[in-house]
């Protein structure tokens, strides 16, 4: 469906656009500030202060994951093709093989912006650093250092964030 190839260039627009925020934070920075790839994603706006990202996760996402294949029940419905579908199969199953194809479609939209992010913040970013270094938010004070450590102590998975902070980016895409 055209609906699903637009919402992923929507998303892949607005984390570009995300990502070009990220980079503008660190222009003419020392390279003791910049941080690892693993903790300069677009996903980590609250740390990194990506305003744009807020504006996408907290309106836009939902809108346009629901928009890739949202309405694919509704269209069968009103199309008359349901009627063929449902000599094939039941109904239960039409209806969970279209959830999880809205499903799978949602999650794209959302899932291969988020990757592709990741893999530009290699681009620009090095690959090795503290993972912890940007838990807490760029305009927090050098003596909140001991803060900082102790709140990425307290991540959903902290021996992940620490063992390995790409696999736990994977984890919240």
């Amino acid at each position: 469906k055209k609906e699903f190839w637009i919402a992923l260039a929507l998303s892949m627009v607005f984390v570009s656009i995300g990502f070009v925020e990220l980079c503008l934070h660190f222009v003419g920075a020392d390279r003791s500030a910049i941080p690892a790839a693993a903790a300069a994603w677009v996903a980590n706006m609250d740390s990194l202060l990506i305003y744009s990202m807020h504006l996408y996760f907290f309106l836009f996402v939902f809108i346009l994951s629901s928009m890739a294949f949202g309405d694919a029940l509704y269209l069968d419905a009103t199309s008359g093709h349901i009627q063929h579908m449902l000599s094939r199969c039941s109904v239960r199953t039409y209806v969970m093989a279209t959830a999880l194809v809205a499903f799978a479609a949602g999650f794209l939209v959302v899932a291969l912006p988020l990757a592709l992010s990741q893999a530009l913040s290699f681009l620009v970013f090095p690959a090795s650093g503290e993972a912890w270094q940007f838990s807490g938010n760029l305009l927090s004070p050098l003596q909140d250092y001991t803060w900082i450590r102790s709140h990425a102590a307290q991540a959903l998975f902290p021996d992940l964030l620490y063992e390995a902070p790409y696999a736990y980016n994977l984890v919240f895409i």
